[in-house]
């Protein structure tokens, strides 16, 4: 898959999201596909594309980490106000 696809795939599917955590995402890709292609331009195609996916899995990481911080904020927030019965579904 032509690397520019994969990129704007992921930003559609962050894009979709609509959280902050995606929102902030969306906005470095652009300068990642820049450095990427600063950092990468000496390697070989096949070296390259397993940094790149490794870099993809971190931001996955990264995101599903804050949105799992934005949800137990949320569960707190619910618990804290008495609405027990929202925060168990």
């Amino acid at each position: 898959m032509d690397a520019m696809i994969l990129i704007i795939r992921i930003q559609n599917w962050l894009a979709s999201q609509q959280r902050a955590s995606a929102t902030r995402l969306v906005s470095v890709i652009g300068e990642i596909v820049i450095l990427g292609d600063k950092d990468f331009y000496g390697l070989e195609s096949d070296k390259a594309k397993n940094e790149i996916i490794k870099i993809i899995i971190a931001l996955k990481e990264s995101y599903l980490s804050a949105r799992r911080q934005e949800i137990s904020r949320l569960i707190q927030e619910l618990e804290r106000d008495g609405r027990v019965e929202e925060a168990e579904n």
